[in-house]
């Protein structure tokens, strides 16, 4: 059984239809790549799996349980857990701080425990707070914890916010265009890090245009234009794909 299965999503607003009857699935521990050009629908179909838009029509089923009508904060309760396409950090706090609000789901004590200052509290807390050092160490911005996240750069601000969602200890972790403004060795470093982020079990659905980290890390992609999927498979049939090619280059003459 599949990880997560999508089908027939459909999510409409007003009159157009910004995904219609997509299907497919995601295997668990794969990197599948999702890409298609502007106004293909990916950002919506990100929306929908992770419960910030509800469907027009269709399903979302995690771990075979149905999750379709579920908000946000219950699908990251799951292990459902994304990055966007913007960068949404806190920027007056420190990387320490930022990550370690990531690690709220991993939180047992209750509001008494905290208001009453029990000692399951303070366990919980040192917990989480060995928690944010592991993240630190496996992003490698362990020197930067004491750094607010507004004085880090652009690239280091993107690896912050993918910080903050595997402090969230997820399943599966939907990544919104995580490639967006770096520069190349930015870029080479992320594929390096997405590749650690396998190693770890997780898995990872990507959104991306830089066609080299698509291409070169995801072992599946499916194609969107105009809200539909037109193609599904390895890199090596989406390149060769005569639907996909005439989708970015045009067709021939």
């Amino acid at each position: 059984m599949a990880l997560l299965q999508v089908e027939n999503l459909t999510k409409e607003f007003g009159g157009l239809k910004a995904l219609n009857s997509v299907c497919f699935d995601v295997s668990e521990g794969e990197i599948l790549g999702v890409i298609g050009p502007n106004g293909a629908g990916k950002t919506t179909c990100f929306n929908l799996l992770t419960g910030y838009y509800l469907p027009t029509a269709g399903k979302v089923v995690f771990k075979g349980e149905e999750v379709t009508n579920l908000p946000d904060y219950k699908r990251a309760l799951y292990g459902i857990v994304r990055t966007f396409q913007h960068t949404n950090l806190f920027p007056k706090l420190t990387v320490f701080d930022n990550i370690l609000i990531g690690c709220q789901r991993q939180h047992k004590s209750t509001l008494a425990d905290a208001l009453l200052r029990r000692k399951k509290f303070y366990s919980d807390e040192e917990l989480l707070k060995a928690e944010v050092k592991r993240v630190l160490a496996f992003i490698g911005m362990q020197e930067m914890a004491d750094m607010n996240a507004e004085n880090l750069s652009y690239g280091d601000q993107r690896k912050l916010e993918i910080a903050i969602a595997l402090a969230a200890n997820p399943e599966i972790l939907l990544l919104d265009e995580p490639a967006a403004g770096m520069n190349p060795s930015e870029s080479a470093g992320l594929l390096k890090l997405i590749k650690e982020i396998q190693k770890l079990g997780i898995t990872t659905v990507l959104v991306e245009h830089d066609m080299k980290l698509v291409m070169n890390i995801c072992e599946r992609i499916i194609v969107l234009n105009y809200g539909v999927k037109i193609a599904e498979g390895t890199p090596y049939e989406i390149r060769n794909n005569p639907q996909v090619v005439e989708v970015y280059l045009g067709k021939r003459k």
